[in-house]
């Protein structure tokens, strides 16, 4: 409604009528029309900033969305194995960074029996990105997985990231050599390259806090 009566304010001092339904509305002098066209601005203005107010924009509630390949694994045991590991870069994250809350799907999923349907999967999941401030993703191996997307969507999102890969060439090639991205206009990703879960949890204890990436101003 705001919207509307400041075009039709500024619609009627520019022309000097405007029409209502089978009424013409007609002003004036140009007094009138210089202060009907500074109120239909004030009123777009207002309206505009009702708006952007209403527009929801995701609260940072989460220190670190830890991206770790867990549905790509059919095997139970491979599964709890990766599982494990996975709790063990939580705790490691926990422990040396500074980082306290981490969101993992594989917390709660304990089996592959547990895990939700694909478009419930990724409404959680791309919530959990939303919220964020670091992103972290680990690729123990080439393998097709939701964590590509995950990483790309956060990429999107302006999160600043880190990429724990055993082989960078196991990445696709765009996101291989991401971390040289201009990053006045791409967030800060350091991408990290392991030989196994040891060598991981001794990355992230020797580097301590300073493996985190910048955020931008």
């Amino acid at each position: 409604m705001i919207f509307l009566v400041g075009t039709l304010l500024i619609i009627l001092s520019a022309f000097g009528q405007v029409p209502i339904g089978s009424t013409v509305l007609q002003i004036k002098g140009q007094a009138w029309q210089i202060v009907l066209a500074a109120i239909g601005v004030c009123l777009l203005v207002t309206g505009l900033v009702l708006v952007l107010r209403e527009i929801r924009i995701p609260p940072v509630s989460l220190d670190v969305f830890l991206a770790y390949p867990m549905a790509a694994w059919d095997d139970p045991t491979t599964f709890q194995h990766e599982r494990g590991n996975a709790l063990q870069v939580i705790e490691a994250l926990r422990g040396h960074t500074g980082i306290k809350s981490i969101y993992f799907a594989g917390q709660k999923i304990t089996s592959i029996a547990e895990f939700e349907e694909h478009d419930v999967a990724a409404e959680i999941d791309l919530k959990g990105i939303d919220e964020c401030k670091y992103f972290v993703m680990v690729f123990p191996e080439k393998l097709v997985s939701s964590v590509l997307f995950e990483a790309g969507y956060a990429l999107a999102k302006r999160k600043p990231a880190i990429y724990f890969v055993r082989d960078q060439t196991h990445l696709p090639f765009i996101m291989r050599n991401i971390s040289s991205l201009p990053k006045e206009q791409f967030p800060s990703v350091k991408v990290y390259e392991y030989q196994d879960i040891n060598s991981l949890l001794h990355l992230i204890e020797v580097n301590k806090k300073h493996l985190l990436p910048k955020t931008q101003a």
